[in-house]
């Protein structure tokens, strides 16, 4: 299941999976907000942040298996309060 999508995270939420993450290039940090909180295609995005449009898309994926690792957490969380 995808979690990330293009326009569709917070600041805030992009904030942490960076944070859980490797990911320290201030030119991919930017091209992640241009893409993931303002919405813009990967290829623009990357242009933006003069960054190739493959290793933003590398720190896409990187951060979708931490959103991804985070959601199972959460579930499991949610499971032992019911």
């Amino acid at each position: 299941m995808k979690y990330l999508f293009a326009g569709g995270v917070s600041a805030i939420k992009l904030k942490s999976l960076i944070a859980l993450s490797s990911i320290r290039s201030d030119s991919i940090i930017s091209g992640l907000e241009s893409h993931l909180i303002v919405g813009h295609r990967i290829e623009a995005a990357s242009a933006l942040a003069s960054v190739p449009p493959a290793n933003l898309a590398r720190a896409v994926d990187k951060l979708e298996l931490i959103a991804t690792e985070v959601e199972k957490i959460k579930d499991d969380d949610w499971g032992k309060r019911k």
